[in-house]
Parts: C-alpha cells; structure tokens; sequence
C-alpha cells in the first residue's frame, strides 16, 4: 500500500488493514466485506444504479454515485478513473479474496484521493478445478456463478461468470446483470506476465431514489414518484482489460501495467437523459531497490486518459403533449440540452523511500500531480454560446513517517501527510447557473494529516489503534437547489477539520474467532459560508459520528456459524444540520458447512440478515432539494446457497 509490494503492513508507519473474503459471506456485497475496517463506512443504497459510497474518514460521503476521494484497485489497476472518479459496478466481489486498505492522506502517493487506498486482489491460482454455485434470496433475488482454474508453473488462468436478477427491496429497483472475468498468467524465471479481463453487462437497473421523511413515514418501500414517473435508471455495458509484468531483481522489482476500458451508459434521470461513451486507459511504471535490510526506494510514473462522449437530453417519459422541450411523444428523449467531449489527463510521477535504523523504521516520499480538464462545447448556436474551456490543477503531495519497535510483535508509528482531491469531470461540468463547460470558480481540496497509532499482537490477540487530526482546505461539498429536479453541483468550504480515533482488536478462542472494529470521529465546518447562510462550527453531514462491528466466528468443521453485529449512530444530512437520519443496530447470521461426495465438496450455507427486521435508512442523500435525504434498507432478509467445487 504505500507502492512497495514487499512492505509488510507492521513495519509501515501508516494506518494499514488487511483482510480476507469472510467464507461465510456468500452475497457478496462490500458492505458485508469492508465493515470490519476501522475508518472505513459503507452506505449501502440498495439502489441498483448506485454503487456503495465507500467512506474513509469522512472523504466520500459527498458523492452521489460512484466512489469519489478514495481510490479503488484491482489487482493493481485502478478502477478509479483519470479524474478520481470510480465506477464499482463491474467489480466481481465474489471473485476477491484478499482487501488491503490504506487509510488516510498517505493515498496520496497513488494520486487524486484524499481519503485512502483500497486494493482488491484476486485469489492465486494454485489448483486446477471448477465451481459452481447458485443462491436465492429475499425479494426476488437469484444468482448463479461458474468459475474455472488451471494451475501450472508456466501457465495458469481462470475465468467466471455470474448472472444476478433482483427485483429490489424498494419499489422500481429491478436490476438485471452479467458479469464476467479472465485472468492468464505466465511465470518466465524471475518475471511473470499477467493479463485480465473484466467485462460488464447491466441491460436493466432502476432508480427508486431518495425519500422525504414524510414519504419515509408513509411506506419506506415505495419510490421517489418523479423517479417512477420518469423512469430513473440506467444501462450500462462496461469492459476493461490490463497486461502486468513484474520481475524480481534480487535487491529489487521492476513493474509495469498497461490498462485500457470502454464504458457506454445510458441513464435517464429526473432532470435529464445522460448519454455517455467513455474510453479510458493509462500506464503505471515503478522500480524499487533495496540495500539490505536498511534501506528501500521506490520510483514510478502513472499516466492516465479518459474521454468521455457526453449528450444530455430532456426527460420526456412522462410528457403527455408535444412542446419544445420534448418534440414528439411518447419518447424518452427530447430536445438535445448539452453535448460535449470531456476529456481528462493525469501525470504524477512519485518518489518514496525507507531507512531502518536499529529499532526505528523511516519512510518519506512525495508525488507531483497534474489533472488537465479539457471540455468541447459541441452545442453552439445564436442564442448558445461555445463555452469550451481547460483548466489544470496541480499539486505536490509530500509525507513523512516514522515507527519504533517498541517490545516483540509491537510497535507505535507517526506520520504527516498531505493530500489533493480534484473535482470530477461532472462535478466540475455541472454548473448552477445550467450553462456547459468547466466552473471556474471550482477548486480542488487539500488536506493535511497529522497520525500516530499502535499495532501488534501479543499471543493470539492482535489491536490496531490510529489516531488522526486533518485539516481541509477547499473542502467539496454538495448541494441542490429548488427546481434543479435532483441535479447536484458543488462549491468550496473554506476549511473544514477532522478527527477521530479508529481502533481494531481480535482474537481466537479455541475454535471462536472473535473481532471487533470501532470508530469515533469528529468533524465539523471550521470557516464556511455562502451568499445565505453560514455553516462555520457546524457538522459534516453524512457521516457518523461512532460506527462499529463486532462479530464471532465459531469454526468447527464441517460447520462454521458467525453472528454479526453492527452499530451507526445518527447521521446528519445537511449543511446546517436541521436533520439527520437516526442511528440503528442490526444483528446478522451466517451458516455454512461442508460434504464431500467423491471429489466434489458440497458447501450449503444461509444468511440472515436484520434478524429483528429493524427499520432504518441505510444511506442518506447529503443535501438533497426538498427533503429527499433517506435512502431505507432492507427488512429482515434470508439469502440461501449452495456451492459445487470440483
């Protein structure tokens, strides 16, 4: 995580997590995946053209869709896109087994993020064999996955498939996905190629969007009306593929990856139709060198592109005679409102380094970022002007280090880092005033973090504590206005400050894996006004203020039982905190076991999710026009399976 493969996470001086995929987690969702990370907040939406908001330390609760301020790897590549934006939907959770986690500005030597890493791995390919598996669950949900693998010393590779369907908690919430992923690998001496494929197909995924707490009252499954009658959603087909080498020098490695995707989508919206084509692609170069056990080095270059292919038209789903807004009827779209080529380009080259010294381990580096933001106005008329525009934001981003081995199996560490955050390339497009373009008077945000914190272990218990106080500049904050039919844009706080204590402890007994994960934090509005209001000393809406998990795992083979408990307090969802979604605890049971019938193993399992069906809003929608802040989850929820592995 800090661009040091070899790096084990107890001798970085930074705020480092490492899990594996929980075997008894058989839906797949990062919710259940990511909640035993200290710092780190999924809000599931259980909307299906809206990916989880992965939160780190406060830095992504302001997006709408997608993963802003925190970047997102796969295998090394980045999901996360040139202008930091991260689509999540053809990620294939199932096919993860490994998640690291770098939490706070240290991300900052990757580029663009300002609240943490995560990296997803895919598991090695080891053994030859076949898997199958299928499951049903609560509110039309149904999967099915078939996965191959051919392990060999010279060549091995897998592939798999999955088919979802799901008609939604909610009302107009039906999904309908595919997703697929290949992955070949060579191992040349001391150097290895591998390439992968992940492909995306998702013909059918509605919006049922935000509710008034009013509506929330009334009936928490039903959708937003505007949503319905509109017909909110979105098509997506999505496919990326990358080529990795990396050798082994002995006293070092040499790295490169060369990633390429195409993404089209289609998304009506209350406001309006988006029709968007994007190409995206980049290169990642990096070399390292050791001398010993003192000192290490790394040096890279990433480069990244993306072009997007924007049209924007009227809504005219719910149009009942012709104007000029929606020209013929019955159609979806109307009159063309914006059409525009974006394009983005990102250039960080980056430095870091470490020296241990005895007992103390030191480590710096800094990257130099430049994002160029160049938009095409294609709509030019008398009455349209070109309002085509460029802007760059640059940045250099240092960090400072330092841990001491302070007994066996302990040590303490403390850093300074900095980060840069830019807009995206809609958050900078969409301006208040409707024109198209770049907004000008929208700046990036820049964060400085002061950390220290313990981690070790001692016996069969293992703690990990952080500590941290950040200072925003230039913070991104959403907002609507009345009549803007949900469209968000965004303006600047002036300064804004975080803390918080994030803290991790687990331990085995016997047979009983016991873990626990708890967040405490504060954040507010240091200096923040607008033309009518001003929020200096308020709360950062749409975050809590003290999350956790705390989970027990009984392992008895062939039977694994695990109880899952989850706690959030209330979230503020506005700028001037005059509302807030209220806290909740939820309580959750898996199952699973194991037979084998000759060389098959058959793996049942059973998920319960909120046990004693509690009513609570899962996400919030931060500053939303109108009162539409809460997003409901899920009732009580039962997903069954069954897994074939040959």
């Amino acid at each position: 995580m800090t661009r040091d493969p070899r790096a084990a996470t107890r001798t970085v001086p930074y705020a480092v997590s490492v899990l594996r995929r929980d075997p008894l987690d058989t839906r797949g969702q990062l919710q259940d995946v990511l909640s035993a990370v200290p710092g780190l907040f999924v809000a599931n939406r259980n909307n299906p053209t809206q990916d989880p908001r992965i939160v780190i330390r406060g830095v992504g609760a302001r997006t709408a869709f997608g993963v802003r301020g925190v970047r997102v790897l796969h295998d090394g590549i980045p999901l996360t896109v040139a202008d930091g934006q991260t689509p999540l939907d053809y990620l294939d959770v199932e096919s993860v087994d490994r998640i690291e986690v770098l939490r706070g500005s240290a991300a900052s030597l990757y580029g663009n993020s300002a609240g943490g890493i995560v990296a997803f791995s895919s598991p090695p390919i080891e053994l030859s064999g076949a898997e199958g598996s299928a499951l049903s669950g609560s509110y039309g949900l149904s999967r099915g996955d078939l996965r191959l693998t051919r392990g060999r010393p010279a060549l091995s590779y897998s592939a798999g498939v999955s088919h979802a369907l799901d008609r939604g908690y909610r009302e107009h919430s039906r999904q309908r996905v595919t997703r697929g992923s290949a992955r070949l690998r060579s191992q040349l001496g001391p150097a290895s190629v591998t390439a992968q494929v992940l492909v995306f197909d998702m013909p059918l995924a509605e919006n049922p969007g935000a509710l008034t707490a009013g509506q929330l009252a009334a009936d928490r499954r039903m959708a937003e009306p505007a949503a319905v009658a509109r017909d909110a959603g979105k098509q997506v087909r999505h496919a990326q593929a990358g080529l990795t080498y990396a050798r082994d020098l002995g006293n070092g490695d040499l790295s490169a990856i060369v990633f390429a995707g195409r993404r089209a989508l289609d998304n009506p919206l209350t406001f309006a139709v988006i029709d968007l084509d994007r190409t995206s692609g980049g290169l990642l170069l990096r070399a390292s060198r050791s001398a010993g056990r003192t000192s290490r080095f790394t040096l890279g270059l990433d480069i990244q592109q993306q072009d997007d292919d924007r049209n924007e038209y009227e809504n005219c789903h719910d149009a009942t005679a012709t104007s000029a807004r929606c020209p013929e009827i019955p159609a979806e779209r109307g009159a063309l409102r914006r059409s525009q080529r974006e394009r983005v380009s990102s250039v960080g080259p980056y430095l870091s380094g470490e020296v241990a010294k005895g007992r103390f381990r030191f480590s710096a580096g800094a990257r130099a970022d430049a994002v160029a933001f160049d938009v095409h106005d294609r709509l030019v008329t008398a009455t349209d002007p070109d309002e085509s525009g460029r802007r760059t934001m640059r940045a250099v981003s240092p960090h400072i280090g330092a841990l001491a081995s302070i007994a066996a199996g302990h040590s303490a560490y403390a850093n300074l880092s900095s980060a840069f955050e830019t807009p995206t390339a809609t958050e900078l497009g969409n301006k208040p005033d409707g024109s198209a373009g770049v907004n000008n008077t929208l700046e990036p945000q820049r964060s400085r973090t002061l950390e220290a914190g313990a981690k070790g272990a001692l016996g069969r218990v293992r703690y990990d504590v952080a500590v941290f106080s950040t200072a925003v500049r230039d913070e991104l904050v959403p907002f609507e206005i009345a009549g803007g039919a949900g469209r968000r844009f965004f303006r600047n706080a002036g300064r804004t400050r975080r803390r918080g204590l994030e803290a991790a402890l687990s331990s085995g007994i016997g047979p009983v894996e016991l873990r626990s994960a708890v967040t405490a934090s504060d954040f507010e509005f240091v200096e923040f006004s607008t033309a009518t209001a001003d929020f200096s000393g308020k709360t950062i809406p749409g975050i809590p203020n003290m999350f956790g998990e705390l989970s027990a795992t009984w392992n008895s083979q062939p039977v694994q039982i695990g109880v899952v408990s989850r706690f959030v307090s209330s979230i503020i969802v506005d700028d001037a905190n005059t509302a807030r979604a209220p806290g909740y605890e939820v309580l959750s049971l898996r199952a699973r076991s194991e037979a084998r019938v000759g060389r098959a193993s058959l793996q049942p399992g059973i998920v319960l999710e909120n046990v004693f069906g509690r009513k609570y809003v899962g996400a919030v929608s931060v500053n939303a026009a109108g009162g539409r802040y809460f997003e409901p989850a899920p009732r009580r929820t039962v997903v069954g399976s069954l897994s074939v592995r040959f």
